[in-house]
């Protein structure tokens, strides 16, 4: 399990699920944003919402709540010190 609380700007995630894109909201529905095994780094945090932004397979600015984190991805040791 991933500690949001501890993420930071710089830290890779390895995806463990493609995240198909939601057929009723993406202009890419039913494509893969991730691809498994991958590793994403974090391009930004927005605290207040707790959210994530990672450059996805279709998106610069892909962002993931922390309750989707955890079921899309696994937390690596930090790029950053």
């Amino acid at each position: 399990m991933i500690d949001t609380e501890k993420l930071k700007v710089g830290d890779t995630l390895t995806a463990i699920d493609e995240c198909i894109m939601d057929k009723s909201s993406w202009s890419d529905a039913g494509k893969p944003a991730l691809i498994v095994g991958k590793k994403y780094s974090i391009n930004h945090i927005i605290p207040n919402s707790k959210t994530i932004v990672i450059s996805s397979e279709v998106d610069e600015t892909h962002l993931f709540s922390t309750e989707m984190i955890n079921k899309t991805f696994e937390h690596k040791l930090s790029t950053k010190n």
